[in-house]
C-alpha cells in the first residue's frame, strides 16, 4: 500500500516510475475532498474555490492516478481499477439551496 496526494502531478508520476516493473491487479484509487460550506452559500456567495477543489480531487485525482498506472495495470492477468469515494464526496447530500 502506498500513499500520496492525488493532486500533486509529482508524487502521482514518482511512485509509478519508482515502481515501473511492477504489475498491479488491482488498483484501488480513495480519494475526497469536502467543504462544509458546498450547498450552504446562496448564489452570489458561493466558495467555488471549494468545489473546484472538490472536483480535482474526487474526480479528476483518481482518473490521473489510474491514467499514469495503465502500464503496470495492463500487464496484469486479471486487471482492475477501483475508484472508491466516502459519503463525504457525495452530490446527493447536498442540502438545497437557502431562502
Amino acid at each position: 500500500m502506498h500513499r500520496f496526494d492525488a493532486t500533486d502531478s509529482r508524487q502521482i508520476g514518482g511512485l509509478p516510475e519508482y515502481l515501473r516493473d511492477e504489475t498491479i491487479d488491482l488498483l484501488v484509487s480513495n480519494a475526497c475532498a469536502y467543504s462544509k460550506h458546498w450547498g450552504k452559500d446562496p448564489i452570489g456567495s458561493i466558495g467555488y474555490d471549494d468545489g473546484e477543489e472538490s472536483f480535482r480531487v474526487n474526480i479528476l485525482g483518481p482518473m490521473r492516478v489510474t491514467g499514469e498506472w495503465l502500464p503496470q495495470i495492463a500487464r496484469g492477468d486479471r486487471p482492475l481499477g477501483l475508484g472508491i469515494t466516502s459519503h463525504m464526496a457525495s452530490v446527493d447530500d447536498i442540502d438545497a439551496p437557502r431562502d
